[in-house]
């Protein structure tokens, strides 16, 4: 058993932040990219037919998934390139490349408390849940009022599976 692994170091164009770490050879370049908190955008599902997660390839080799190879530097889409054994690789991901994260929904949450007789007796607390394709948010509500009393949303994992 091979205990070889590739050093991936990435970072958003325009930022001065690296996130890095080692991965074991074979692993997609979308799936390493998400580990480090890097996620893409994936419309196609990973079928490579949308272009969404082109990433920039400044340094070191990647291998296509039909095992050819690409070298630096070359612009490819991160859904069907996998890590390689030797070396280490550098990744610059375009602004337009990044998912977009969920948080904004959360402003634009609202709660129709409805008529009282669909509530029961409106009183107590309640939980309103909006689960999207993109992002999942949950408020605490007051069911007598209506009124949002706490809110939280978070990027919904399926959504690297395609919009």
């Amino acid at each position: 058993m091979s205990h070889e692994t590739v050093r991936l170091s990435a970072t958003p164009t325009g930022s001065e932040a690296w996130h890095a770490s080692t991965f074991a050879p074979g692993t997609a370049l979308d799936a390493a990219l998400e580990r480090l908190g890097l996620g893409l955008e994936r419309r196609c599902g990973g079928r490579g037919s949308c272009g969404s997660c082109r990433v920039e390839l400044i340094a070191g080799a990647v291998e296509r998934i039909d095992g050819s190879v690409v070298t630096a530097p070359a612009v490819v889409p991160a859904c069907r390139h996998r890590l390689r054994v030797g070396g280490s690789v550098e990744l610059r991901v375009p602004a337009a490349s990044m998912r977009a994260l969920g948080a904004a929904a959360v402003g634009a949450f609202a709660v129709n408390a409805g008529e009282p007789a669909m509530l029961g007796d409106a009183t107590g607390l309640g939980l309103a849940l909006d689960i999207g394709t993109t992002t999942v948010v949950a408020a605490l509500i007051d069911r007598g009022t209506g009124a949002i009393l706490a809110h939280a949303g978070a990027d919904n994992a399926q959504a690297r599976f395609a919009d």
